[in-house]
């Protein structure tokens, strides 16, 4: 499922801590423009989405927007 357009997909992983499970989702990208076009002038603030109240306890304060360097994944 694609979110905006310029978006190619999304992975979400998971980690179980006790009571709690932690998640985080690494989008991808065709261009910091792309993002721009989505989440506006400022890439770093959070953009909830509707149902977020319902499952985060703590969200998180900002966004990280990371370059992909290598991508050496099979296939």
């Amino acid at each position: 499922m694609r979110i905006a357009t310029g978006n190619r997909g999304y992975q979400m992983t998971r980690e179980d801590a006790g009571t709690e499970a932690h998640f985080m989702v690494i989008s991808f990208w065709n261009s910091r423009d792309a993002i721009h076009g989505y989440a506006g002038a400022d890439i770093s603030k959070v953009r909830p989405l509707p149902r977020d109240g319902e499952f985060l306890i703590e969200p998180e304060a900002r966004v990280r927007a990371y370059d992909l360097v290598v991508d050496e994944l099979q296939r």
